[in-house]
């Protein structure tokens, strides 16, 4: 494992899992609006499932070329996709001739199986492409997630029989139960511009709005806060809720509007209200409450059927 260790310009940074297909590229996109809103850093992350025989004796036989960043060695055409999409978003700062800035070096082999280069943003922003070996992704994204101080990890969907696909097999499902780091899980065209941040008085939910808006403010969202009262009563006590969240939020300069719906089924109450909005956000505590949390509770209930995308904030 890769020892943990900030950059050093003060910026949140995102780690994208991208495998070059169409919901990852829209997951991208995503980022590439975000960051054209509030600069980050940036880590693009492709997991090759498994290092093709003779790879290694190609990487050195040909090591001037792999400088170059000229050889269609396997997952590299995956990862010039991903910059050219970043270029094409004005996410990447080009030279005279219009070609994305190295910054310190073109790619190169960091250790055995992981392969980067290292582009500068518009920003000052850092933006890496990784390649990494493994035929275990989830083990491979987890390990990544802790050999840099992340923020957030953004990965895509296909839609909603897709996304239960995808949370129930093992690499969505143990990233979300894992990683100490708040998760996005894109869908559809990942326009986030209305969102819904659902608050049910505890401190991980107060979390989720601390974290959700400087970004929706940055990024001109309309913010909605939610909270779900059980039939017969706590109607007041969601209201005090809302309350708080609206505080919290007027201290970072950010207004939302307040809903209420209610039910006994708080999941199912917060699915119902996420048809209406392009992203859901909840939060969770830390690492050793996030299994029992979100084993067949609210969270993954909502990841799993959420028609919007979702954010889970850690």
């Amino acid at each position: 494992m890769y020892s943990r260790r900030p950059l050093d310009n003060g910026l949140m940074t995102l780690l994208v899992c991208y495998d070059g297909g169409d919901e990852a590229r829209k997951a991208l996109g995503c980022v590439a609006n975000l960051l054209s809103a509030t600069p980050a850093n940036l880590t693009v992350l492709f997991v090759r499932p498994k290092t093709p025989s003779g790879f290694q004796e190609m990487v050195a036989l040909a090591r001037e070329k792999i400088v170059d960043w000229e050889l269609d060695l396997p997952g590299l055409v995956v990862l010039r996709e991903a910059e050219a999409l970043l270029a094409e978003r004005g996410q990447v700062e080009e030279d005279e001739v219009g070609q994305p800035v190295k910054l310190r070096h073109g790619l190169r082999e960091l250790g055995k199986g992981l392969l980067e280069v290292h582009f500068h943003g518009r920003h000052d922003e850092h933006i890496r492409l990784r390649l990494r070996d493994g035929g275990d992704a989830a083990g491979v994204i987890l390990n990544e997630l802790d050999s840099l101080s992340y923020d957030m990890v953004v990965m895509g969907s296909r839609g909603k029989k897709g996304l239960k696909r995808w949370v129930m097999g093992s690499t969505a499902q143990r990233v979300a139960l894992f990683s100490e780091r708040t998760v996005l899980v894109v869908r559809g065209e990942g326009d986030l511009q209305r969102v819904l941040v659902c608050s049910d008085g505890s401190e991980a939910a107060e979390k989720a709005v601390r974290f959700v808006g400087p970004l929706a403010k940055a990024k001109g969202c309309d913010l909605t806060l939610f909270s779900v009262a059980a039939e017969g009563g706590e109607r007041e006590a969601a209201e005090r809720r809302l309350d708080r969240g609206r505080s919290l939020l007027a201290g970072a300069g950010v207004t939302a509007v307040s809903r209420i719906g209610v039910a006994d089924d708080r999941a199912e109450e917060i699915l119902k209200a996420s048809e209406e909005y392009d992203l859901t956000v909840l939060g969770v505590s830390g690492r050793s409450h996030i299994r029992r949390y979100l084993m067949g509770s609210v969270p993954l209930k909502v990841l799993e059927h959420s028609p919007s995308s979702v954010m889970i904030v850690k």
